[in-house]
């Protein structure tokens, strides 16, 4: 490939704005990893704020030079997203049938055999984390030779000091739309739990180990969270840790300096 492949993120609008919740955190922070391990141009759509621009999902995969993409990853947040997902990479595979579908989530996670299976019209099930996996699909896009049928992890980050901070720039599209559809900002400073609730997705991540961000970067976060969408006392800080501050020193010296 001669040129820096294309990718799309898509969100699908169960969660997120259309909860009252705004951010895409995961995938802002997947996307701003990627770019910079794989130089790929990668895109962010979240369907809840696309459905109040007024953008159909055929436009949306068409990218904004009405080229598409070379890889097409669905957030299969959880298992209510399923056939949501699946049904949208459907219409994906039409129309794109070229290109590497992706899922991830909690749901791939937990059934990766619902994603990769004969006819299915995705391409890679990513079990666990998906940072290092999407770097993966991405190189193999761009060598040709794109995944197919594909289960890939878990591959947990062991160290957060490696993630880059989020490109909150990643949001651009729905900057002005953002206070008009939401009313939390979310954002993850750790990963992992090692509680195992029979009630939890968690336990399907397989990567159980809490693992929080430097204080440092956990507190930019939320600063550059801040400073890009203006947040005021309209709005609510949603941390969606599976569980926030296990570390008392980390937990105390987060909070200490956030105040």
């Amino acid at each position: 490939m001669s040129r820096a492949p294309r990718v799309l993120l898509i969100w699908p609008g169960s969660e997120g704005s259309v909860g009252g919740n705004f951010g895409m955190p995961q995938l802002v922070l997947l996307a701003t990893y990627a770019g910079r391990e794989t130089g790929a141009t990668v895109h962010l759509r979240d369907l809840g704020a696309e459905a109040a621009l007024g953008t159909s999902f055929p436009e949306l995969l068409a990218g904004p030079d009405g080229q598409g993409y070379d890889v097409i990853g669905f957030s299969v947040y959880s298992s209510y997203d399923h056939l949501k997902g699946e049904a949208l990479a459907g219409i994906a595979r039409e129309l794109y049938p070229e290109a590497c579908l992706v899922a991830g989530g909690y749901h791939p996670s937990a059934r990766p055999g619902d994603y990769v299976y004969p006819g299915s019209p995705f391409d890679v099930a990513v079990v666990g984390e998906g940072e290092r996996a999407l770097v993966e699909v991405i190189e193999a896009a761009a060598g040709g030779e794109p995944l197919r049928q594909t289960v890939l992890g878990p591959l947990p980050l062991q160290r957060l000091d490696d993630l880059p901070r989020s490109d909150w720039t990643l949001l651009e599209r729905y900057r002005e739309l953002a206070p008009r559809i939401a009313t939390q900002a979310q954002v993850y400073l750790s990963r992992g739990c090692p509680y195992d609730c029979a009630f939890c997705m968690e336990r399907v991540k397989v990567e159980t180990s809490w693992r929080p961000r430097p204080v440092e970067d956990a507190l930019e976060e939320v600063r550059a969270l801040h400073a890009y969408f203006g947040l005021t006392r309209d709005w609510t800080l949603y941390v969606g840790d599976a569980l926030f501050g296990m570390k008392t020193a980390w937990r105390r010296e987060f909070l200490d300096r956030l105040a």
